[in-house]
């Protein structure tokens, strides 16, 4: 307690730093910030957020605001809060002085929650954004330009563009040089997102991110929301997988798409341990909650416990070692190993210890 109540006054100018600093353009939205604007990528990184690769709008823009910083936002004032609470409570006095009501404040953003981040039309939270949601992904051969100072860059064209060498290098390096290969006797290929009607909309892409305000309890159990959320959870056309619940809906038209040559999807289906531990932790909540969807939160519980369980403990007797994420339709441990990390979660898992 001593240490909480030394720490509250840099924990309160952190708070202080992100309400300011990640605030979007609409009252009570936040924004991560850091988005490139132009990318060679198929859509452009989060980094911010943590979940690097997993779709976001189309087009970065001061226009966007992000639906799980917001549930963060909130969660993080009403812990700030809880601690202030305890601190008073214990020592009757305290050595600082808050410079919000977190709690107020976190209620009121959470009031805007579905305002703002709820699709209707979706039934699902999602980012909201300047985007194409009637783009398509096309295949591009990567090529080699250069400008008169003879730096280069790479870009992309059409396959047909390349062979009738008709090939429309960037201004900035307008001289075309050669196609890049593939190391194996082939040319290097990428996929593009071609816009087609930008606007700032809902950014319909079904996976972490839109359940966020489960994940992190936000949600009242006797909301109709929960019972949408469950629905995208226990599908196995879009969350649910037989080894835990994939970052990405299999319905996606990103599900399982590579980012860029040689950078492999990261959010856009595998399954992570860290955000699972979540998602069971929610609905160890909700199933222990008054509310329609109370049976149906302990049946998911005991189903995804199991398969979390096999999957990570079957890598590990298999390899021996615990790995960064897990693949969706195999179970295998992909990427970082030995990762213990958040993978170690699976000893709360298997003691069912989960925070209040």
């Amino acid at each position: 307690l001593e240490f909480l109540e030394g720490a509250m006054p840099a924990i309160d100018a952190w708070m202080v730093w992100l309400l300011e600093s990640q605030a979007g353009p609409t009252k009570g939205s936040f924004r991560w910030r850091g988005r490139p604007a132009h990318t060679d990528k198929l859509a452009a990184n989060t980094l911010a957020s943590g979940l690097d690769d997993f779709p976001r709008a189309s087009q970065p823009s001061e226009d966007e605001y992000h639906v799980d910083l917001l549930s963060w936002m909130v969660k993080a004032c009403r812990v700030v809060a809880r601690v202030d609470a305890a601190l008073r409570a214990e020592a009757g006095t305290v050595r600082y002085e808050l410079s919000r009501d977190y709690s107020r404040l976190g209620d009121e953003l959470l009031a805007g929650l579905e305002e703002l981040h709820w699709d209707e039309g979706a039934s699902s939270f999602h980012d909201v954004g300047l985007h194409s949601d009637d783009g398509v992904i096309v295949t591009e051969v990567v090529l080699r330009c250069a400008a008169p100072d003879g730096s280069t860059i790479d870009t992309s064209v059409p396959t047909e563009l390349l062979e009738t060498r008709r090939v429309p290098c960037p201004a900035s390096h307008p001289r075309f040089l050669y196609p890049l290969g593939d190391g194996r006797g082939g040319y290097l290929m990428r996929e593009r997102f071609i816009e087609k009607t930008r606007k700032v909309q809902h950014v319909r892409h079904l996976g972490y991110v839109s359940i966020f305000p489960f994940m992190l309890k936000l949600l009242d159990p006797a909301s109709d929301k929960l019972g949408a959320v469950l629905d995208a959870v226990e599908s196995p056309d879009q969350l649910w997988s037989s080894h835990g619940i994939r970052s990405l809906s299999a319905a996606d038209p990103f599900y399982r798409r590579a980012n860029a040559p040689g950078d492999a999807p990261y959010w856009r289906g595998a399954i992570w341990m860290n955000v699972n531990y979540l998602i069971l932790g929610a609905l160890h909540h909700y199933a222990r909650e008054e509310g329609p969807q109370r049976a149906r939160a302990s049946k998911l519980y005991d189903l995804l416990r199991a398969n979390l369980l096999q999957t990570v403990l079957g890598e590990l007797g298999a390899t021996g070692v615990l790995w960064e994420h897990y693949d969706d339709a195999t179970g295998k441990g992909m990427r970082g190993h030995p990762f213990a990390g958040w993978t170690a979660l699976v000893v709360a898992i298997m003691a069912e210890m989960f925070p209040a």
